[in-house]
């Protein structure tokens, strides 16, 4: 199942055929994939299905011929990860009020950057939004506090 997923990874994106010749040492499972212009990357995990995992966000597919549209639409900046940050100095600087013990990291996902705005519906504690882009063009911190 690893050689024939990588043969279908490679055939794909034959730039990441360096990275996907070469496993994490002591996972022989585990592949890393860097990105040529900024420090994004995506670890594939590969078993009896594909896990890739693009920021903190992982994406499951059963077969690589399925993994290929949005793994294209990563490395072309159509899909970016965001994550939902709760910034502590932010919040006192806002007067927002963060009890103890709040982890920083509130969430995240991967999403088309149209839809992304400064607005924050989603986490409560949070109050940055932080954007990873496979090229970094369009990585960013954005200000994002909850119902403002």
């Amino acid at each position: 199942m690893i050689k024939e997923t990588l043969d279908n990874l490679i055939e794909a994106f034959p730039e990441w055929k360096g990275d996907l010749s070469k496993s994490t040492p002591g996972k022989e499972w585990e592949f890393v994939v860097t990105s040529p212009e900024s420090e994004a990357k995506l670890i594939f995990s590969i078993s009896d299905r594909i896990n890739i995992k693009f920021g903190r966000k992982n994406l499951e597919f059963f077969h690589a011929s399925e993994s290929t549209d949005p793994l294209k639409d990563i490395v072309s900046d159509d899909l970016v990860f965001i994550e939902y940050y709760c910034d502590k100095k932010l919040a006192e600087t806002l007067g927002q009020d963060v009890p103890s013990g709040i982890p920083e990291y509130q969430g995240g996902d991967i999403v088309s950057p149209e839809t992304i705005t400064n607005k924050n519906t989603d986490w409560y504690f949070a109050n940055k939004l932080r954007v990873t882009s496979w090229s970094g063009a369009l990585d960013r911190d954005i200000e994002a506090v909850y119902g403002q």
